[in-house]
Parts: structure tokens; sequence; C-alpha cells
């Protein structure tokens, strides 16, 4: 069955609303913010996409696979290779030079990761002329702190075990050459070397070996 529809009188229309209550919500100015987001968005894709564009391509340089001491001589285990995106690579030894650094010594302790300098190590020996070291294995107590560390400066006393005896300065100014924890024993213990002048090693040597060496940090 069908129906024919029919167009509703004039008369029969409801007249639009005269009330002062609420309104329709405007949709233009959320359109308009919602523009501005989309644009807002899409600019800042195109800016990275242009920064990305303009960096200079991976430099493949020497970086350090594992900790280093002072001291230390480089060998090719030490050593590995990454790719930097940094300008000029900070002046990073490059991948090609590689073997130019095995047998080099390590002039301070260095993490891994660290990417290598020429600044960082040297050919000879870092030792000083007229210096030498003297590794002391100390308790909590004969060093200042768990911080101590590699380029610390401290003085060398030498305390006698007996309640009567003088405690004398054996250096007056020794510099913390490496810091390394025994393979055995207390976590606390320090296997500490020293760069003394040669003339006092045999003096720091006694009084380490007697058990009656002390550390006093110094600025």
């Amino acid at each position: 069955m069908s129906q024919t529809l029919r167009s509703v009188p004039d008369s029969l229309k409801r007249a639009p609303a005269t009330s002062t209550g609420a309104r329709p919500a405007n949709r233009r100015p959320r359109f308009i913010q919602a523009m501005a987001g989309l644009l807002a968005v899409a600019l800042g894709v195109v800016g990275a996409a242009w920064f990305a564009g303009r960096g200079d391509p991976p430099t493949a340089v020497v970086a350090l696979s594992k900790d280093v001491g002072r001291g230390d001589v480089l060998s090719r285990l030490d050593l590995s290779r990454i790719n930097v995106n940094v300008d000029n690579a900070i002046d990073a030894v490059p991948w090609s030079d590689v073997e130019q650094m095995i047998g080099r010594r390590s002039l301070i302790d260095l993490r891994a990761g660290t990417l290598l300098t020429p600044r960082l190590v040297a050919d000879g020996s870092p030792i000083p002329l007229g210096m030498s070291t003297v590794g002391l294995l100390l308790e909590p107590g004969g060093y200042p702190s768990d911080a101590i560390a590699s380029g610390d400066h401290v003085q060398i006393i030498r305390t006698p075990g007996r309640s009567d005896g003088d405690t004398t300065i054996v250096v007056s100014d020794a510099e913390v050459f490496r810091v390394a924890e025994p393979d055995s024993g207390t976590r606390s213990a320090r296997f500490i070397t020293l760069l003394v002048p040669a003339a006092s090693s045999p003096a720091v040597a006694s009084a380490g070996a007697a058990g009656e060496a002390h550390l006093i940090g110094i600025e």
C-alpha cells in the first residue's frame, strides 16, 4: 500500500524559537582551532624532517668497549666502533686510525663507551720523570672515603701500631694514580696506587707493608 506525503501547511509550521535561553554552540571557532592545531603539527613534522636532513652523515669513530684504568695499555679488545652524528665527532679518533691506538696508554681512568680522543692517550709512560708508583692495600679508615679517585691528592702518614709511637709524614702531597678493589676480601678495602717522588717510594712501601700507612685527603 502506498501513501501520499503531503506538505505541511504553513499554519502548522513551528515558528522559530525566540527564547533568550541557551543557543546551539557555535562550531566555527572550534573548527578554526582544530585546523590551526593540525597545521601546527604538520609544520612540526616538516621542521623536524628538515633539521634531520641537515645533519652530517654518521661518522665511524673509536670508543672504549670496557673500562680502562689510568696507565693501562690499550689493546684491540678495549676498542670498538661507534657511529656518531656530532659535528667534527668532537675530535674523536676516526675508526680508520684504530690500529694507531693499540699500545698507547690511557692518561686517566676512562669508562666504557667513552669516545677516544688523542688527548686521552699517550705513547710513553704516564709516570713523570723522577716519580714512582707505589701500591697500598688499605682498609676503611686508612683512606679518606669511598669517593677517592684517580687524580685526588693525599698526604701519606705513618702511624705506628704502638700507642707511644709518633705519627710521621712520609709524603706531604701524593697523587692518587689508580683505585681498585682487591680480587678477594671485603669490598670496602681498596688497592690504591699512588704517584710519589721516587726518593720517597721505599718509605711509602715500608709503611704499607707494616700496615701503618694512612692517607689524608688534601686540596
